[in-house]
């Protein structure tokens, strides 16, 4: 299976080739696809990964995809503590502020 590299670089290709290509089928024409390529190209580019997502997921990259687990969890648990000890009671102390009625 080709890499995430491949998918990205033969779809940069058909970006800047599909508004020259005539129009085929009916629907959207390509003219209007390379317009909606060129305003959404992370969407673009996330169709060209495609399936391929699955194959970064942790139960099939063996150590790396646990490392890249344990990262994740290491970031929730370092929000969670964040959270809980410094956002946490800000928020506590500006909502009373947030209570004002705007109407005086």
């Amino acid at each position: 299976m080709p890499g995430w590299f491949i998918h990205l670089d033969v779809a940069r290709d058909i970006a800047t080739r599909i508004a020259n290509t005539p129009n085929g089928l009916p629907g959207p024409t390509n003219s209007d696809l390379a317009a909606i390529i060129k305003r959404f190209p992370n969407y673009y580019a996330l169709g060209a990964i495609g399936p391929d997502l699955f194959f970064f997921l942790p139960d099939f990259k063996g150590d790396l995809g646990n490392f890249i687990a344990k990262i994740a969890e290491f970031a929730l648990d370092v929000w969670s503590k964040l959270d809980d000890n410094v956002i946490g009671p800000w928020e506590r102390r500006w909502v009373r502020f947030q209570r004002i009625p705007t109407s005086w």
